[in-house]
């Protein structure tokens, strides 16, 4: 009989991608990753997206990106954040417009973590300058970075600026979470 305190589906064995596995899609071995990470194994659900990641075509970069943030995420939740930020620099020329912007974001959110303030306020700058400036929720979580940075940096008056901007974008786009957080 099926105890229900023990999960309906559990990994039995080793989850990682086997050697010499060719024509598996590569959003299976995502997803694959995704459980993993849901419960609590790192170490497999690094191995399925970086898989992932090299079945995944250079023109498909939503895909990569994903597998990009997710990588990022799972170094992060290891407490290895040098190891994200040096993961998201080598990578991150292979991007362009709005998804080079995205990475921009968590590399100056990865100089946070890893205490480099002013490395942190010189990408959220770049950022700013991106050309891709019409998705104002993307503007939001960058100038919610970039307030966080400069409070950081004791520059008070324009960490304030940022964060009001940071709200006025999120209000325009309907992000409460964003304006959660500025408001904060």
């Amino acid at each position: 009989m099926h105890d229900p305190r023990q999960p309906d589906i559990c990994f039995q064995g080793r989850t990682r991608p086997r050697e010499g596995e060719t024509d598996a899609d590569r959003h299976n071995g995502l997803r694959l990753g995704d459980l993993c990470l849901a419960v609590g194994n790192l170490t497999d659900a690094m191995a399925y997206y970086q898989e992932a990641l090299a079945r995944t075509s250079e023109d498909d970069q939503d895909t990569r990106l994903e597998i990009v943030l997710k990588t990022s995420g799972c170094l992060r939740r290891q407490g290895k954040s040098e190891d994200a930020l040096r993961f998201v620099e080598s990578i991150i020329s292979g991007f362009s417009g709005a998804r080079r912007r995205d990475l921009l974001a968590e590399k100056a959110m990865l100089f946070c973590l890893v205490g480099r303030y002013g490395e942190a306020a010189g990408v959220c700058e770049e950022v700013q300058r991106e050309d891709s400036l019409g998705e104002r929720e993307k503007d939001a979580g960058i100038y919610l970075v970039l307030g966080h940075v400069l409070s950081r940096l004791c520059k008070w008056k324009q960490a304030i600026v940022c964060l009001e901007q940071a709200a006025t974008f999120a209000r325009m786009c309907g992000d409460m979470t964003a304006l959660g957080n500025a408001l904060n």
